[in-house]
């Protein structure tokens, strides 16, 4: 069974029931952050976000079923209030609880259904060797994403590509991604950048990032870039937690192979994981 497997059946078997992050973790068997990272990049979303969508998906099945009172459904998901509840099943389902429970069946409410087992990664994981590159600098064009909803990135790294020439001090011609821990809402930094030299510079618009030294664990992906979060997903969801080993709570990487091809997303990508050995 996956880590997002696990995640999922502890979350069905709790629904209503205290669950933090925390207890979820730890029913799983590892840290918080490898739980949420795990999860959001296996499935797109917080795993916080899923348990808040299949609470309220239930409660829209008593509403409408069972012709509960909204307190008592309200009460049982986890919420204090008659208004916190609304305000949480009207922003998830476009319609208030009064109303759901005016229908005569589900047909048409954005329900949530439990989770499946996810898709499998495009290739079969090789094993990673093993990194110590002392501290890092980047510098490099930052934006902000959310997890399930990453579309801006290859734009991200076109306009990137158009200043890489004007930075100085590149310490590797070949271009990184850093990509910082996701919060509990999903969102992310992430950098499309150059590794450089301390002393390295570059255009105003450019952002730089210094990273402690750390040890990584690089996994290689062979697939189209398109593809390399399903990559990213088997190596959170699967390999970390059968190897035992422990991710940090810290910036990933990714380093273009040397014969990626821009043009057409060809050419393979490393993965580096920052982990604790």
């Amino acid at each position: 069974m996956s880590l997002v497997e696990k995640a999922a059946w502890v979350i069905e078997r709790n629904l209503t029931e205290e669950l933090t992050l925390e207890r979820l973790a730890q029913a799983c068997g590892v840290s918080r952050f490898h739980l949420s990272h795990a999860f959001g990049q296996t499935v797109g979303r917080p795993v916080i976000q899923y348990l808040r969508e299949r609470r309220l998906s239930e409660a829209a099945r008593r509403l409408v079923r069972e012709k509960c009172g909204v307190l008592e459904v309200a009460l049982e998901v986890g919420y204090g209030s008659n208004e916190a509840f609304t305000r949480a099943f009207r922003g998830m389902l476009g319609e208030t609880p009064e109303a759901a429970k005016r229908r005569s069946d589900v047909a048409g409410l954005a329900l949530v259904e439990p989770l499946g087992r996810g898709p499998a990664a495009s290739e079969p994981l090789e094993e990673p060797r093993r990194e110590t590159p002392g501290e890092l600098n980047f510098i490099g064009l930052a934006g902000a994403h959310r997890l399930g909803n990453t579309v801006g990135i290859p734009g991200q790294w076109g306009r990137f590509m158009a200043l890489f020439g004007a930075i100085q001090g590149v310490a590797d011609e070949v271009p990184w991604g850093v990509a910082f821990p996701a919060d509990d809402d999903g969102a992310f930094r992430y950098l499309a950048a150059a590794r450089v030299a301390a002393d390295g510079v570059g255009p105003r618009e450019l952002s730089r990032v210094r990273l402690e030294a750390q040890t990584y664990l690089v996994f290689r992906h062979r697939a189209h870039a398109s593809r390399i979060s399903e990559t990213i997903g088997a190596i959170w969801n699967d390999w970390l937690p059968a190897s035992g080993v422990e991710p940090v709570d810290a910036p990933s990487l990714e380093r273009h192979s040397d014969n990626f091809d821009t043009n057409t997303g060809q050419g393979g990508v490393e993965i580096w994981v920052p982990v604790r050995l």
